[in-house]
Formats: C-alpha cells, structure tokens, sequence
C-alpha cells in the first residue's frame, strides 16, 4: 500500500492552449496520474465540464503528451481540442 502511494502522481489540467493565457477565468483542476492517456482526458473532460471532443495534452512549451509516463509530477497540462 505504501509503496503503491510512492509512486502516484498528480498533474494540474487547465482547459486552454499553454500560450493563450488571455482566459484567467477558466480554472484548472488537479488530478491523479492514471494509467492511460484516454484514462486521463476523460477524467479532465468530467472535472473541467468541457464538451467531449478529441482531445489532447500539451506541456506548457506546446509540446504534445503521448503517453502518461511522460508526465512529471505536479506538471502543468493543457487540455486542447486536436483541431486548435
């Protein structure tokens, strides 16, 4: 079990492109790191109430999340339509 805790970890998912910062309205929402990258857009498509569409994650240098274990804990994600 303790070991198990080791190793979660949490991002901070905000709903707008890295480099559009204009929007301060729009809050982001901490989560847990799960196991896929599907698991972890529908989890911030739930909390953030944002229209399911396709979906992916940028870090704030724009640079796109393929896979979980990418994510560093406590990093920043931004949530984005593939269209934008």
């Amino acid at each position: 079990m303790m070991a198990e805790k080791a190793y979660k970890r949490k991002c901070t998912v905000y709903p707008f492109h890295p480099w559009d910062r204009k929007d301060n309205t729009k809050h982001g929402v901490v989560l847990w790191v799960p196991h896929s990258i599907e698991a972890l857009v529908e989890s911030a498509v739930e909390h953030l109430k944002v229209s399911m569409d396709s979906f992916l994650f940028l870090t704030e240098d724009a640079a796109k999340i393929l896979d979980v274990n990418m994510i560093c804990d406590n990093q920043k994600l931004y949530l984005i339509t593939e269209s934008q």
